[in-house]
């Protein structure tokens, strides 16, 4: 498999699974499949995904737990003092 195709769900599952949010644990499986399509590198591959599917599953977290998204948010976001 070219590099370039390792690139976006490498990235997306490594790089930018917590954003801005504290995580204590977290366990995930990538699959990669052939792609079905022409593709090149891209800057910045996976990164998109990753805000998508963190968002996805703050909404999912927020409405099991009956919380508005957005205080769920609040409540885990990393905070200044552990910023770098």
């Amino acid at each position: 498999m070219p590099l370039q195709d390792v690139n976006l769900p490498y990235n997306s599952a490594s790089v930018r699974t917590a954003g801005p949010y504290l995580v204590p644990a977290l366990a995930m499986e990538v699959v990669v499949a052939p792609p079905q399509s022409a593709v090149s590198s891209v800057r910045g591959a996976g990164y998109p995904q990753a805000a998508l599917r963190h968002g996805r599953l703050l909404d999912r977290v927020a409405r099991e737990l009956k919380i508005e998204r957005a205080e769920l948010r609040r409540r885990n976001l990393i905070p200044p003092e552990k910023l770098p």
